[in-house]
């Protein structure tokens, strides 16, 4: 593969570093982002360890594609244990970070103890510096960015950075990556990890990275651009309206998560999507590298009212969902609103919005009152209280204090049978796509390895959406492993998932063969994707994760679905989780993989 095989080692207790060769048969094996990201963390995480402890790592990873200009790579994968959810995490962000980091050699920054004041790292090329970051604590991202700037001189750098909200170890801060694209890790609490090491932020500029086969890479690369520039979808609907695109299908279908996941739709619906709203508010593209041939990120810009002046990157789809109609809230430019805040702050807009609508909801039921809460009430739709406990969140003052605990914690906390509407599995809470009436959804939410993400495992509900089959249990393990191996693949290359839109693995096997010099093929990167898939389980089974814990709340069990074409319908959870370990070749008593598997999947002699 490229000359990038070394891991760069740091520590932070003893301010050093060292590098280390990454073994061809592990890049053979995994590929590289998300599939070296886990094996490093298995390797380098000691069982049972506390996620905010100095012990656990959190290593940055990229793919082949990193340090090129390849379209929709201009991403980096995080991996550590998740505060939130103790237990195994990735994390994607667009930005420079990766490519950078390519340039400079290096596979994979892995970054262990903590610093016992705040610091930076900044790594150029060959050099690596620790340096002093006390007058950028305490300071939101804008303001850090602006600071490291000065400091470095010149902008050709990527950055990571942490805001207030991970410095006070709010369990889902983000890190957030450098201004100019305002991008984010956002889930699962890594900024809160880099907060417990007194690591500020993490800034890194190279200088180049070679290409096997140049002639190649152009024809690959022309191939897959001019797919995009062919795609009916990208030019009717997603250039326009980003990654909202969705929300009309999930209206119609009752897949739309509404008042902490009771309903399936949104009454308002029209208020705050863009598809819906038309001329209302104009959103300016922005592509997260100027190499991007699809450009989905929309920056807007209130003019008027309230929150005038204020702007974000986004609200993305799934910061729409969580902040909007999951909270109720109608008002399109009270989410710009809470989006900038968050960005600023460095939180995870979901899980962020998913609390705010279980404590709405237990307002509702009269769990809580404001003598709970330090006098904060929360009402569904009420978007000026959402706002204060946003900042309560970030700043972990009054009842922010328990909502920066996130859904599982406030509810074990709250009790009162409050458990049953806590939306999450694994503690990570729910990404936006209903499950009630897309049944290889509900198995991706209650198996992925991180948690309650709409991510890792391929998003099967974009699969099921309309179909007849939605919600049949029979084969839904196998179109799960489908999903979830292409997706590992996009994952571990690193490609922008949102790339799958446009076209298939052969183009990326392409891709790879030129950039590499090694050959690639579809069936050997899907047995990748399936690889990585089985690691994860191993890796999560180390901290307990077991048939047992592969659960989803019983809202989604027990409560009909009230609203759209699937009306009534539950999750038969049980059965899907039979039909998917029969489909993986796990044990159906345990949840895990057997090890005929891992022997056909050549993981016998990699068990750690």
């Amino acid at each position: 593969m490229t000359s990038h095989k070394r891991a760069l080692i740091v520590d932070l207790s003893q301010r050093t570093y060292r590098i280390e060769d990454i073994d061809q048969k592990i890049l053979s094996l995994y590929l590289g982002g998300r599939g070296l990201g886990a094996r490093l963390l298995a390797q380098f995480l000691p069982v049972g360890t506390d996620p905010l402890s100095a012990s656990n790592p959190l290593i940055f990873v990229v793919g082949p594609l990193q340090g090129t200009t390849a379209p929709f790579s201009s991403k980096t994968v995080l991996c550590t244990k998740s505060p939130l959810t103790d237990i195994y995490l990735f994390s994607l962000a667009s930005g420079t970070l990766g490519h950078h980091l390519a340039r400079c050699g290096y596979h994979a920054l892995v970054i262990v103890g903590a610093s016992k004041d705040p610091l930076y790292l900044w790594i150029n090329d060959s050099q690596v510096e620790f340096r002093e970051g006390t007058n950028l604590w305490g300071q939101p991202i804008t303001e850090t960015y602006q600071l490291l700037l000065a400091e470095i001189g010149d902008n050709h750098f990527g950055a990571a950075m942490i805001g207030p909200a991970g410095e006070r170890l709010v369990r889902y801060a983000a890190v957030m990556t450098e201004l100019l694209r305002k991008r984010s890790f956002g889930r699962g609490g890594a900024g809160a990890v880099m907060g417990a090491k007194n690591l500020k932020a993490v800034v890194v500029s190279g200088k180049s990275s070679p290409i096997a086969d140049e002639e190649g890479y152009r024809a690959a690369r022309q191939a897959q651009i001019r797919a995009v520039m062919a795609n009916k979808r990208w030019r009717e609907q997603r250039r326009a309206f980003g990654t909202t695109t969705s929300m009309p299908n999930l209206q119609e279908y009752g897949m739309l998560p509404t008042r902490n996941w009771q309903r399936g739709s949104f009454d308002a619906f029209e208020e705050i999507a863009p598809m819906a709203f038309g001329d209302r508010w104009r959103g300016e593209s922005h592509p997260c590298a100027p190499f991007c041939p699809a450009p989905c990120a929309k920056a807007y810009h209130v003019s008027e009212g309230e929150y005038a002046g204020l702007s974000s990157e986004g609200p993305d789809y799934e910061t729409i969902y969580a902040l909007g109609n999951n909270c109720a809230i109608d008002r399109f430019d009270a989410l710009i609103a809470m989006d900038h805040l968050c960005d600023e702050m460095g939180l995870d807009t979901i899980s962020a919005g998913v609390t705010l609508s279980f404590i709405m909801e237990c307002f509702e039921r009269g769990l809580l009152k404001e003598s709970d809460t330090g006098g904060l009430e929360l009402t569904f739709g009420d978007h000026r209280g959402a706002l204060e406990a946003l900042k309560q969140i970030a700043t972990r003052s009054g009842f922010g204090d328990l909502m920066a605990e996130g859904v599982r914690r406030c509810a074990s906390h709250i009790g009162q049978g409050s458990e049953a509407f806590a939306m999450h599995a694994q503690g990570l809470e729910l990404g936006g796509w209903g499950c009630r009436a897309a049944y290889g959804q509900a198995l991706q939410f209650a198996l992925s390895p991180r948690g309650g993400c709409h991510h890792d495992l391929g998003l099967p509900a974009k699969v099921e959406w309309g179909s007849p089959e939605a919600t049949h249990v029979k084969g839904k393990g196998q179109l799960v492993i489908e999903c979830a191996s292409k997706r590992i693949v996009r994952d571990s290359a690193i490609q922008c998932a949102f790339a799958g839109l446009y076209f298939d693995l052969d183009l990326v096997a392409e891709l790879l063969e030129a950039i590499t010099g090694q050959p690639f093929d579809v069936p050997e990167l899907m047995r990748v994707g399936e690889r990585v898939l089985n690691l994860e389980r191993l890796l999560n089974s180390r901290e307990g994760v077991n048939r047992s814990t592969d659960r989803l709340p019983k809202r989604l069990l027990a409560e009909p679905l009230p609203d759209g074409p699937r009306r009534g319908s539950t999750v038969p959870l049980e059965g899907l989780k039979d039909d998917f370990y029969e489909a993986a070749g796990w044990d159906p008593a345990t949840g895990l993989p057997t090890l005929e598997t891992l022997h056909q999947l050549g993981l016998d002699e990699e068990i750690l």
